[in-house]
């Protein structure tokens, strides 16, 4: 069982395309950092598909740390399930480990929040 086909509101990506797809995206990101097959994974993966087809303007993504060790070590991801939170391309935030779907609900509603204000100014 593959990442992407438990979970495929959640686009899984690789070092090859995490510049242009992740990167280049003008909308809040939240990029979950796993190791496919741990119980904390699945944990965070279900937490966020329903953010992921929510309709909300953002963007998910699933990096697998053994497939894309560069961007592990790229955003000093040292242990995994992690969810970093990208905003224009710029981390402003993180959450480790299994969390309550809120909580990833209000990092992204907090990043929303930042990233209009930057454009306002």
């Amino acid at each position: 069982m593959t990442v992407g086909s438990a979970h495929p509101a959640l686009m899984l990506i690789d070092e090859a395309s995490f510049e242009e797809v992740v990167l280049g995206a003008r909308a809040v990101a939240l990029v979950a950092f796993v190791i496919p097959g741990l119980r904390a994974t699945s944990e965070v993966l279900a937490a966020l598909e329903p953010i992921a087809t929510s309709g909300v303007e953002v963007l998910a993504f699933v990096v697998d740390v053994d497939g894309s060790p560069g961007l592990a070590k790229r955003y000093r991801v040292e242990d995994a399930p992690v969810v970093v939170v990208l905003s224009l391309g710029a981390e402003v935030g993180r959450l480790a480990g299994p969390r309550r779907p809120i909580e990833y609900q209000i990092a992204l509603e907090s990043a929303a929040a930042a990233t209009s204000i930057r454009h306002a100014c």
